[in-house]
């Protein structure tokens, strides 16, 4: 390949610092395999038992007061939907839906509920 005026000088062994030309790599012999140190297995820590965190009674209580008016105001709710269906002025896939979902939040709630009285008489 003929090189034109201003193309960079053509490179070699010296521009590539720290590596070795490829035929120096052919020519050296492998080296001797080192054999290989046994590697010890890291100890095992035992598992600490989780503590049951400290039950603050009366967060407890608030919750369960907060929880029983959430309670009551969703049955509420469910009768308001309830009339609303009856009258007409609402559809029954709305109606469906809506009461599909009071009835999942009035699950939950009653769940959470059992928690808590459970975690009282405990404390």
């Amino acid at each position: 390949m003929l090189s034109k005026p201003g193309d960079p000088a053509p490179l070699t062994d010296e521009d590539f610092i720290g590596l070795p030309s490829i035929d120096e790599k052919k020519s050296k012999e492998p080296e001797e395999e080192k054999p290989e140190e046994p590697v010890e297995e890291p100890v095992k820590k035992k598992k600490k038992e989780k503590k049951k965190p400290k039950v603050d009674k009366d967060e407890l209580e608030a919750e369960k007061e907060g929880l029983e008016s959430k309670l009551n105001s969703i049955q509420n709710l469910g009768g308001f939907i309830e009339k609303k269906h009856e009258s007409g002025k609402m559809d029954d896939k709305s109606y469906e839906k809506q009461i599909k979902r009071a009835k999942s939040d009035i699950d939950k709630t009653n769940n959470r509920l059992k928690e808590i009285i459970k975690l009282l008489e405990e404390a």
